[in-house]
């Protein structure tokens, strides 16, 4: 049985789980990025409140190691100002 083209077309437009993608709106999706000067199109809402991200743990850190230098120089630990 031959494939028809709408059968064709069917199957490139498909994405992994099922769901059907335009390739109209991957066009105008690409198109906008040209002018995306802010790069807000290609940002992600990835959310840190599970995971703190690697410039909290950095931050934390660098607080650790000042209040150990104030302990061996004799002063008290400076509280961190978010915490």
């Amino acid at each position: 049985m031959s494939e028809t083209f709408s059968d064709r077309r069917a199957s490139l437009t498909e994405q992994e789980g099922g769901t059907r993608r335009s390739p109209l709106r991957d066009f105008l999706h690409g198109a906008a990025l040209i002018f995306d000067f802010g790069g807000r199109l290609g940002r992600r809402g990835i959310t840190t409140t599970r995971h703190p991200s690697d410039a909290s743990r950095l931050e934390a850190d660098w607080w650790a190691v000042g209040n150990d230098m104030r302990r061996a120089m004799g002063q008290p630990p400076v509280k961190h100002p978010t915490s």
